[in-house]
Protein backbone atom coordinates (compact mmCIF):
# COMPACT_ATOMS: atom_id res chain seq x y z
CA UNK A 1 0.00 0.00 0.00
CA UNK A 2 1.23 3.41 -0.85
CA UNK A 3 2.59 5.59 2.19
CA UNK A 4 0.63 8.58 3.75
CA UNK A 5 3.37 11.13 2.01
CA UNK A 6 2.60 9.21 -1.39
CA UNK A 7 -1.34 9.32 -1.56
CA UNK A 8 -1.13 13.03 -0.49
CA UNK A 9 1.25 13.55 -3.18
CA UNK A 10 -1.60 11.84 -5.64
CA UNK A 11 -3.83 13.88 -4.06
CA UNK A 12 -2.28 17.32 -4.30
CA UNK A 13 -1.27 16.34 -8.32
CA UNK A 14 -5.36 15.62 -8.85
CA UNK A 15 -6.34 18.58 -7.24
CA UNK A 16 -4.08 21.62 -7.68
CA UNK A 17 -3.35 20.92 -11.64
CA UNK A 18 -6.76 22.17 -13.07
CA UNK A 19 -6.91 24.61 -15.87
CA UNK A 20 -10.08 25.87 -17.88
CA UNK A 21 -9.14 24.45 -21.29
CA UNK A 22 -9.34 27.92 -22.53
CA UNK A 23 -7.08 29.51 -19.87
CA UNK A 24 -4.81 26.33 -20.74
CA UNK A 25 -4.29 27.05 -24.65
CA UNK A 26 -3.69 31.32 -24.23
CA UNK A 27 -1.22 30.45 -21.07
CA UNK A 28 1.04 27.55 -23.14
CA UNK A 29 0.78 29.89 -26.27
CA UNK A 30 2.19 32.60 -24.16
CA UNK A 31 5.25 30.88 -23.12
CA UNK A 32 6.07 28.69 -26.29
CA UNK A 33 8.73 30.19 -26.84
CA UNK A 34 10.75 29.20 -23.36
CA UNK A 35 12.12 25.61 -23.75
CA UNK A 36 10.75 23.87 -20.16
CA UNK A 37 11.69 20.46 -21.35
CA UNK A 38 15.12 20.17 -20.21
CA UNK A 39 14.76 22.16 -16.81
CA UNK A 40 14.66 21.15 -13.50
CA UNK A 41 11.40 21.76 -11.62
CA UNK A 42 13.18 24.56 -9.63
CA UNK A 43 14.35 25.79 -13.02
CA UNK A 44 10.94 25.67 -14.53
CA UNK A 45 9.72 27.55 -10.99
CA UNK A 46 11.78 30.37 -11.50
CA UNK A 47 11.36 30.89 -15.18
CA UNK A 48 7.76 30.82 -14.53
CA UNK A 49 7.95 33.32 -11.82
CA UNK A 50 10.14 35.31 -14.01
CA UNK A 51 8.08 35.62 -16.92
CA UNK A 52 5.04 37.02 -14.79
CA UNK A 53 7.04 39.61 -13.48
CA UNK A 54 8.28 40.61 -16.69
CA UNK A 55 5.11 40.45 -18.83
CA UNK A 56 3.56 43.14 -16.20
CA UNK A 57 3.92 45.59 -13.26
CA UNK A 58 2.46 45.79 -10.02
CA UNK A 59 0.70 48.28 -8.94
CA UNK A 60 -2.41 48.64 -6.83
CA UNK A 61 -4.02 51.14 -8.82
CA UNK A 62 -4.73 49.04 -11.71
CA UNK A 63 -7.68 48.81 -14.07
CA UNK A 64 -10.55 47.73 -12.08
CA UNK A 65 -12.33 46.28 -14.79
CA UNK A 66 -9.59 43.70 -14.98
CA UNK A 67 -11.40 42.17 -11.79
CA UNK A 68 -14.48 41.39 -13.51
CA UNK A 69 -12.86 39.67 -16.55
CA UNK A 70 -14.24 36.41 -17.17
CA UNK A 71 -10.07 34.97 -17.21
CA UNK A 72 -8.26 37.11 -15.06
CA UNK A 73 -4.84 35.20 -15.37
CA UNK A 74 -4.96 35.18 -19.03
CA UNK A 75 -6.67 39.00 -19.30
CA UNK A 76 -3.94 40.08 -16.92
CA UNK A 77 -0.97 38.70 -18.68
CA UNK A 78 -2.37 39.67 -22.24
CA UNK A 79 -4.10 42.95 -22.25
CA UNK A 80 -4.42 44.48 -18.97
CA UNK A 81 -0.33 43.96 -17.72
CA UNK A 82 -0.64 46.04 -14.65
CA UNK A 83 -2.21 44.39 -11.23
CA UNK A 84 -1.88 43.82 -7.73
CA UNK A 85 -0.68 40.85 -6.31
CA UNK A 86 -3.83 39.26 -6.61
CA UNK A 87 -3.63 38.97 -10.06
CA UNK A 88 0.21 38.48 -10.19
CA UNK A 89 -0.87 35.31 -7.73
CA UNK A 90 -3.56 34.40 -10.01
CA UNK A 91 -1.51 34.15 -13.61
CA UNK A 92 1.29 32.44 -12.00
CA UNK A 93 -0.74 29.98 -10.40
CA UNK A 94 -2.33 29.24 -13.52
CA UNK A 95 1.16 28.89 -15.59
CA UNK A 96 2.28 26.73 -13.02
CA UNK A 97 -0.71 24.27 -13.16
CA UNK A 98 -0.51 24.61 -17.20
CA UNK A 99 3.02 23.70 -17.09
CA UNK A 100 2.46 20.80 -15.03
CA UNK A 101 3.77 21.89 -11.76
CA UNK A 102 0.86 21.91 -8.43
CA UNK A 103 -0.02 25.41 -7.01
CA UNK A 104 -2.33 26.70 -5.32
CA UNK A 105 -3.34 30.55 -4.76
CA UNK A 106 -3.31 32.01 -1.32
CA UNK A 107 -4.31 35.03 0.62
CA UNK A 108 -2.88 36.46 3.81
CA UNK A 109 -1.61 39.52 5.40
CA UNK A 110 1.65 41.03 5.03
CA UNK A 111 2.95 42.10 8.57
CA UNK A 112 6.04 44.34 9.71
CA UNK A 113 5.93 43.75 13.45
CA UNK A 114 8.58 45.28 15.82
CA UNK A 115 8.81 43.72 19.27
CA UNK A 116 6.78 45.09 22.48
CA UNK A 117 5.13 47.52 19.77
CA UNK A 118 1.36 47.46 18.89
CA UNK A 119 1.30 45.19 15.42
CA UNK A 120 -1.88 46.61 13.47
CA UNK A 121 -2.78 44.11 10.35
CA UNK A 122 -3.68 45.91 7.55
CA UNK A 123 -1.98 44.49 4.26
CA UNK A 124 -4.17 42.32 2.23
CA UNK A 125 -1.82 40.04 0.39
CA UNK A 126 -2.07 37.12 -2.69
CA UNK A 127 0.93 34.79 -3.54
CA UNK A 128 1.30 31.24 -5.00
CA UNK A 129 2.51 27.97 -3.58
CA UNK A 130 3.79 25.38 -5.45
CA UNK A 131 4.04 21.50 -4.52
CA UNK A 132 7.81 20.04 -5.09
CA UNK A 133 7.60 15.95 -4.65
CA UNK A 134 10.20 14.60 -1.64
CA UNK A 135 9.60 18.29 -0.18
CA UNK A 136 6.26 19.96 -0.07
CA UNK A 137 4.57 23.31 -0.65
CA UNK A 138 6.73 26.23 -1.76
CA UNK A 139 5.78 29.70 -1.26
CA UNK A 140 6.49 31.74 -4.35
CA UNK A 141 6.87 35.18 -4.34
CA UNK A 142 4.59 36.18 -7.46
CA UNK A 143 4.36 40.20 -7.76
CA UNK A 144 7.89 42.03 -5.94
CA UNK A 145 11.68 41.09 -6.83
CA UNK A 146 11.64 41.86 -2.69
CA UNK A 147 11.43 38.75 0.16
CA UNK A 148 8.15 39.65 2.01
CA UNK A 149 7.37 37.84 5.23
CA UNK A 150 4.01 36.82 5.19
CA UNK A 151 1.72 35.81 7.97
CA UNK A 152 -2.13 34.14 8.07
CA UNK A 153 -4.66 36.78 9.50
CA UNK A 154 -4.51 36.49 12.98
CA UNK A 155 -8.15 36.49 15.01
CA UNK A 156 -6.89 39.94 16.30
CA UNK A 157 -6.39 42.52 14.19
CA UNK A 158 -3.45 44.06 16.48
CA UNK A 159 -1.50 42.58 19.33
CA UNK A 160 1.80 44.33 21.65
CA UNK A 161 4.26 42.55 19.51
CA UNK A 162 6.02 39.99 21.93
CA UNK A 163 8.21 38.24 19.79
CA UNK A 164 5.46 35.25 19.46
CA UNK A 165 3.78 34.87 16.34
CA UNK A 166 0.36 36.71 15.74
Amino acid sequence: TPSGYSRYTTWVYDNYLNVPNDTMSALLALVSDIDFSNMTTDERISAIAAFVKNTAVYDTNYDESLDSSEDIAVDFLTTYKVGSSKHFAIATTMLYRALGVPARYVEGYKVDAVANQNTEVKDKYHWVEVFVDSYGWMQIEAALDEKIDIFVKPKDDSKIYDGTPL
